[in-house]
């Protein structure tokens, strides 16, 4: 007996969907947070996030 393969339905193309935007989000924290480390005198990303020292 083989069992057939489930097909994909909207569901799973809209979580795909969400997959994808969150990396994206993320991606772009990361380059948001990477230009204003600079600015606030701190030394990479967890010197922006603490703050400076």
């Amino acid at each position: 007996m083989v069992a057939q393969k489930p097909k994909s339905n909207i569901y799973t193309a809209l979580l795909g969907v969400a997959a994808i935007a969150l990396l994206i989000g993320c991606l772009l924290l990361a380059i948001e947070i990477s230009r204003y480390a600079g600015d606030a005198g701190s030394s990479g990303w967890f010197g922006a996030i603490r703050g400076p020292v």
